[in-house]
This record gives C-alpha cells, structure tokens and sequence, in this order.
C-alpha cells in the first residue's frame, strides 16, 4: 500500500541536537499515523555546507522579496 507523503518541519534554532531529536519524533508520529515524512531538517545538514549562506537560500518556488 503506498502512504501519502507528509512534509515535515521543526524549528531549527538553539541546539541542533534538540531539533534533530524533536523533528525525529514529529516523523515518527506521522509514520505511525500511516504516512510517508519527508523532513528536509533531519536530511539537509547532511550535505549543506553552514559557512555558505546561498545554500540555505530558497531554490524553487519562492516568493521571498529578498531572495
């Protein structure tokens, strides 16, 4: 049976293992609740680089008027 994806996301501020942990929860209960998460919070800190601020930036779909 294929689950319906649900986006997932968890204030990234203060301690990155805290939010790590709290997104970790947030997916786990949609999971549980029969859906597939996707969380750009637990996955983006894997291959973005902090020290270059573009790679942060918004890249489609965006209507930041500072973008």
């Amino acid at each position: 049976m294929k689950r319906p994806l649900a986006y997932i996301t968890a204030a990234w501020s203060g301690d990155p293992c805290e939010a790590t942990e709290q997104a970790a929860k947030y997916c786990r209960t949609v999971y549980e609740a029969g859906f597939s998460p996707i969380c750009p919070t637990l996955y983006q800190p894997l291959f973005l680089n902090d020290a270059v601020p573009e790679e942060h930036m918004p890249t489609f779909g965006s209507r930041c008027p500072s973008c």
